[in-house]
Order: structure tokens, then C-alpha cells, then sequence
């Protein structure tokens, strides 16, 4: 799997990359540490003539040369690290891009099981490592292994033994990387998870600021967090105590063979007349061949880390892709919808819908209503394919949900929701979110903010449409946000709106001016509707009564109240005044 997935990244980010831009890297590389692997043979010439007092003219030659090569060496370094920089900028932007567009394709209830912070942690921290272990596999490993190989055939040249003892530490080292690596994998994997908690934590912390003041809970928070990280700090000491003993352990045998050089080469001096430019060169190519290395052992151990959040993220965007399954294009026509035999449950022991069977006409709007947990909601998650039924099928104007393209579904849905999605944006931006079909003019943006009783109130802001209304909509009434939403609507005119308890929140002014626009909204248009507070439905050409994932009574609010059943009991409950 790690292979795999090293050639995954390799392969994928190269193809982003492009040749040109890896051939110039290439290119820099080899230049840079060619010439990098030249030098200590020059300054052996040059130590050789002082050392043979030697003309002046050879030694300013062979300085001369020095200089040369050194500045080219650098200028091909630059090029080398500039390279590496933009290549991991570049990598960086369009994973970036092309990940945030793969999470708005994957499955809505998947994502939601990791929670806010935790799948932002996963991502962001994927997104850098990916770059990272592209950037060490392009740049860095194959600068380090091509300068290692070199002067291991340098040093066969001038001493067999010494180049085997430096490739046999090297081969002892990566034997205990590998050892090593299984045993720091369950350290780095539990340095990730509380990582993710800890980000969903601040999230969470973020998010419910306000109840956790209110609710007296800072110090039960501040508990939790330290509770979180309690391991932490001897979980990162571990991981660099097991990854730092190897570099250590490889940095006393590079300073064992420097000194067995010396010893060797120097008796030789002083029995034969070994030159010293020779042992400086030979000890200059040790110095030379031990900083690629350190930098291995230490982008191993940084990847190992990164590996592991690498991993997490690819299990995000591994999942199932709900736009994979169909390859049909929704035709709508009546707008007929049908559930047909649906069985459904959150777990595979608890059944919220059992063989169910429902039919919503086109053109016409039908209510679902009962008491919580019967179900309701659970159908319209069904219906946006948030998730998909166990057993049965759901039908768009006689066409399998399964089989057709989710986004030609979505074409034709207008979604609002108990909370509506108002966006950190000006009144323009949240408008013009209505469809990516065709932009939409100031004149449009206000006719809809008139049909959904909104432009009077957007008026008085003094940048009208370029207001910024902060997050979630800080800045409007939870009504204003709820008609926000409802103009986005008009502006799309869908065929089909499904509305999820869109009065449940509001105060009873806002909810009358919410149910006339939605009466306006609905006309020759199907629409599904789920409420609580029943006056919201009375109107609505048929009403269904759920219990226990059933439909228990159906008919219209006047059919209903005259059956004297279930839904008359609710009426009951809530206001006698929705009899007349």
C-alpha cells in the first residue's frame, strides 16, 4: 500500500507538473551536484601545488576553476530551489482546487460522520503532506541518492574498503528505517487523531461559543482539551526519540569511517607518500556523501508523518462518490415523485422506514407532518440522496434516483432547509448562488428580493446588494435570512422545491409572511413540504400523517380535521383557531 500510494502521488502531481517544468528540475539537479561532485578533485589540484610549491600561474588556474564551477554549482541550485518552490506552490493550488471540488461530489452523510473540524484538519494537513512527499521524491531524494551514488563510486577508486564500509552502514541504516518505520507507524497514527480532535474541538469551541459562556461550561471545555492532548507530549517525544537514535546511531559510524580514513590513508602518508590533497579530498567527499544522508533520515522521518495524514485524507476522498453511480440524465416532466417499497435505517439494527410506498403528484404541493421521529425528514434526506434506501427505489418521474446523474436532478430542486445556508458574502453573492447556469442582472437580484419581501429592508443597508451580511448571516433576522433563501428560489425557479420545517424557527409575523411566499412560490411547481406548526400546510392540496414511518392519514387539512384522527389531535394541540 505504501508503494502504491508513494507512486500515486509520484504519477499525479508529475502529470500536474508537466515535463518541462520536471526537466528543468532534473536538469538543475544533476548540473549542480556534478559540479558539487568536481569540486573537491579541484581543490586536490589545488592543494597539490601548494603543497609541491608549485608556479604561481597553475595555482591561480586551478582557483580560478574553483571559482567557475562554485558559482555555476550555486546559480544551478537556485534554479534547482526555485524550481522546487513553484512545483510545490503549483501542486498545492490545484490539489486544493481539484479536492474541494471532489468533496462537494462525495456522500453528504459520510462527510457529516467526520464532523467541521476534523475533515478541515484531515484535508489541510493532506493537502500539505501530498505537496511535501512530491517535493522530497522529485527534488530532494533524487538530488541526495544521485550525489550518495557518486561519490560511492569515487571512493571505489581510491579505496574498495572504504566504500564498502560507508554502503554497508548505509544498507545496516535502512534496515532499521524499515524497523523502525513499523514501529513508529501506531505512534504517528495516534499523533494524527489527536490532532483531528483537537481541531474539531476548536471548532467546536468556535462554533458554540455563546451556549458554552452561557451554559457556565468554559472550565468543562478547557478539561476536555487538556484531556485531548494529555498524550501528546510523550507521543512526539517518542516519535523523535525512535527517528533521532538512527541519525545519531549513523552519525557515529560516518565519524568511525572518517577516522579509520585518516588512520589508513595517513600511515600510508608516512610510509609510502600517500599525498595529503588526497586524504583532504577523501575526507571532503565523507563530509560531502554525510549531508545528503542526514537530510534522508530526516525527510524520512518527516514523511513518515505526513504519510500517515496522506492516508487520512485519501480515506475522505475515497469514499463513494454519489455522482459515480448514475449515468442517466434526469428528464423532468410532470415532476412526479414516487417512493416505491422504500426501506431505510440510520443503523443496520433500528429501521426508520419500513416498505414504504408514497407517491407525490406533480404540480401539486404535499405536506408531511407527525410527531418527531416519525420519519418525515428522513424522506427528504432520501429524496436529496443524501442517503440512498436500503431496499426500493426512489423515482423521478418513473426514473431511478440511482441510475440518473444527481446534478441534472439538482437542476431542477430549489432546497430550503429549517436553518437556510447563507453564506459569508454580501446579499449579491448569496443571490447569485441560485445557479451556475447564467449570471443574473441587478434588476432580477431585485425582483426577487421584492417577491420575497426582502428589498425594502436590503434598501436601507447603504451598499444595497454589496452588503456584507457576515457569517451565517449575522446581520439579518432569522426571518430575513429565511426569505434570503426563498429569493434565491425565485431567482432559480425550480420545478421541484422541497422545504424542511422553513417556519419552524420564526416568530408568528415572520411565519405568516414566510407561508404567503411560499403559497406564491409553489404555484404549478411540485411541492414537498415537512412542518411541525400546522399552518404552515393547510393549505397544501394534500397532507400526510406519519407515525412510526408509516402513513397513517391523507387527505387535505379539511378531509383531515373531519376524520376527527391523528392530525385533528395535532391541530387540537397547537390552535383551535386552524379548524376554521
Amino acid at each position: 500500500m505504501l508503494l502504491k500510494n508513494i507512486a500515486r502521488i509520484f504519477r499525479e502531481n508529475l502529470a500536474i507538473l508537466g515535463w518541462r517544468i520536471a526537466l528543468i528540475g532534473i536538469v538543475s539537479i544533476l548540473l549542480s551536484q556534478t559540479l558539487i561532485i568536481l569540486l573537491p578533485k579541484i581543490f586536490q589540484q589545488i592543494i597539490a601545488t601548494i603543497d609541491s610549491h608549485g608556479p604561481y600561474q597553475t595555482l591561480a588556474y586551478w582557483c580560478g576553476i574553483a571559482t567557475i564551477v562554485s558559482l555555476v554549482a550555486i546559480a544551478a541550485q537556485l534554479v534547482r530551489y526555485r524550481v522546487g518552490d513553484y512545483s510545490w506552490g503549483v501542486v498545492y493550488a490545484r490539489r486544493t482546487v481539484d479536492y474541494k471540488q471532489l468533496l462537494t461530489r462525495k456522500n453528504y452523510a459520510t462527510l457529516l460522520n467526520y464532523g467541521t473540524g476534523k475533515l478541515i484538519s484531515r484535508m489541510s494537513k493532506g493537502i500539505d503532506a501530498e505537496g511535501d512527499i512530491m517535493y522530497h521524491l522529485v527534488f530532494s531524494f533524487a538530488e541526495n541518492i544521485f550525489r550518495i551514488g557518486s561519490i560511492c563510486i569515487i571512493l571505489i577508486y581510491y579505496s574498495a574498503w572504504l566504500a564498502l564500509g560507508m554502503l554497508s552502514l548505509l544498507v545496516v541504516v535502512a534496515l532499521l528505517q524499515v524497523l523502525i518505520a513499523k514501529k513508529l507507524a501506531p505512534v504517528a497514527e495516534a499523533c494524527e487523531t489527536t490532532h483531528e480532535d483537537e481541531k474539531r474541538h476548536m471548532a467546536r469551541i468556535v462554533m458554540e461559543n455563546l451556549l458554552i459562556r452561557v451554559s457556565n461550561r468554559e472550565h468543562s471545555e478547557v478539561a476536555r482539551g487538556q484531556e485531548i492532548v494529555r498524550d501528546y507530549p510523550r507521543l512526539n517525544f517518542l516519535y523523535a526519540m525512535y527517528s533521532w537514535s538512527l541519525f545519531h546511531l549513523l552519525e557515529l559510524g560516518f565519524r568511525g569511517i572518517e577516522i579509520a580514513m585518516f588512520f589508513w590513508f595517513g600511515w600510508q602518508s608516512i610510509q609510502w607518500g600517500v599525498p595529503i590533497a588526497t586524504i583532504v579530498m577523501l575526507s571532503t567527499y565523507i563530509w560531502l556523501a554525510w549531508g545528503p544522508i542526514e537530510h534522508i533520515l530526516s525527510q524520512v522521518r518527516t514523511i513518515g508523518k505526513e504519510y500517515e495524514s496522506y492516508v487520512r485524507m485519501r480515506e475522505v476522498l475515497d469514499t463513494p462518490d454519489i455522482y459515480a453511480d448514475g449515468a442517466e440524465t434526469y428528464h423532468h416532466t410532470r415532476g412526479d415523485i414516487e417512493l416505491r417499497n422504500v426501506s431505510f435505517g440510520y443503523t443496520e439494527t433500528i429501521t426508520i422506514l419500513q416498505e414504504l410506498s408514497l407517491r407525490f403528484e406533480g404540480g401539486k404541493t404535499i405536506a408531511l407532518v407527525g410527531h418527531s421521529g416519525s420519519g418525515k425528514s428522513t424522506i427528504m434526506k432520501l429524496l436529496l440522496r443524501i442517503y440512498d434506501p436500503r431496499n426500493g427505489s426512489i423515482l423521478y418521474d418513473g426514473q431511478d434516483l440511482r441510475d440518473l446523474r444527481i446534478e441534472t436532478v439538482y437542476r431542477h430542486i430549489g432546497y430550503l432547509p429549517q436553518e437556510p445556508a447563507i453564506f459569508d458574502g454580501t446579499i449579491r453573492e448569496n443571490l447569485a448562488y441560485a445557479t451556475t447556469e447564467r449570471e443574473f442582472s441587478d434588476h432580477e437580484l431585485w425582483q426577487a428580493l421584492a417577491d420575497a419581501r426582502l428589498d425594502e429592508r436590503v434598501k436601507q443597508f447603504e451598499t444595497g446588494l454589496n452588503t456584507e451580511i457576515g457569517e451565517r448571516g449575522v446581520k439579518l433576522s432569522g426571518g430575513e435570512r429565511q426569505r434570503l433563501a426563498i429569493a434565491r428560489i425565485f431567482l432559480k425557479n425550480p420545478d421541484i422545491i422541497l422545504l424542511d420545517e422553513p417556519t419552524s424557527a420564526l416568530d408568528s409575523i415572520s411565519e405568516k409572511i414566510i407561508g404567503d411566499l411560499l403559497v406564491d412560490l409553489s404555484h404549478g411547481k411540485t411541492v414537498i413540504i415537512i412542518a411541525h406548526r400546522l399552518q404552515t400546510v393547510m393549505h397544501a392540496d394534500t397532507i400526510c400523517v406519519m407515525d412510526h414511518g408509516k402513513v397513517i392519514e391523507r387527505g387535505t387539512h379539511a378531509k383531515l380535521l373531519a376524520a376527527n384522527g391523528t392530525y385533528a389531535k395535532l391541530v387540537d394541540l397547537q390552535s383551535g383557531t386552524l379548524r376554521e
